[in-house]
């Protein structure tokens, strides 16, 4: 009698054990968000015959990808609001997200990835005006500044109050420099150049140029991953060791020459 009680106390034991190492694996598909604004050439829609396709491509999309085929794992993506897609990543309804830049509040949120990408910190000005006297971040604040609803302006070291972000658009940002509402458009470079690959932003047309920010260091991006899953742990360590993997060896030569960063 008591060999048949341990002997079901052991096996039910084992179930247990079994059942906390299976929600433990990495699932089949990771489900993932972004931003529905874009972020080309990170994460876009693509475009066919220039107009916008419900599909979604960049680097971005296709390094992670690349990384979770090595387990065999398919990545899936939706655009949505950026706000959203943030509170769904941290709640768990969406694995993780792809284009973040880093910040205390986010490490204590998420699982924040290792660098895999880099952009540079710009700004534009309108040639048809005196070039704005910019010799390191401190002087953006001596200017009327404009920028994107929604994008963060933290890394050019400014307050909300130091920029007017009221456009909802890169057109609308452009288009209030030219009708001179401010004296430059603080901005990552890749990306805005990302939106004229595209066709949804002619700066060079409109007869805008742009300048580096002396003394300022290109800014990093991250994945961010929610803590609320029960294989977090695993995910977090598959995406950092793939990103080591593939700069160690500039595996990602080949998608930086796809998407025009290089």
């Amino acid at each position: 009698m008591l060999a048949n009680s341990l002997l079901s106390v052991m096996c039910h034991a084992g179930a247990v054990t079994n059942d906390a190492q299976a929600q433990d694996q990495l699932p089949r598909v990771i489900e993932m968000c972004d931003g529905i604004d874009e972020w080309p050439p990170y994460m876009y829609f693509k475009r066919i015959n220039g107009e916008k396709s419900s599909e979604v491509v960049g680097y971005a999309f296709d390094y992670v990808s690349r990384i979770l085929a090595r387990k065999g794992i398919k990545a899936t993506i939706k655009l949505i609001p950026w706000n959203r897609c943030v509170a769904e990543v941290e709640s768990g309804k969406y694995a993780m997200l792809l284009d973040a830049s880093n910040s205390e509040e986010r490490d204590r949120k998420f699982f924040v990835s290792r660098t895999y990408y880099e952009v540079h910190l710009v700004y534009f000005y309108d040639l048809s005006r005196p070039k704005p006297q910019i010799n390191s971040v401190a002087d953006l604040k001596k200017f009327r500044l404009c920028g994107v609803l929604g994008y963060n302006y933290a890394p050019f070291l400014l307050e909300p109050e130091n920029i007017d972000t009221g456009a909802d658009g890169y057109d609308k940002v452009m288009a209030k420099l030219k009708l001179n509402r401010c004296d430059a458009v603080p901005d990552r470079l890749e990306v805005a150049i990302g939106f004229k690959t595209i066709g949804e932003l002619d700066f060079i047309g409109k007869n805008i140029a742009y300048d580096f920010i002396p003394g300022v260091k290109s800014l990093s991006y991250h994945m961010l991953i929610s803590r609320k899953l029960p294989y977090s742990h695993k995910l977090i360590e598959l995406i950092d060791e793939g990103i080591v993997e593939i700069n160690a060896h500039s595996g990602a030569a080949d998608l930086a020459e796809k998407y025009g960063l290089r």
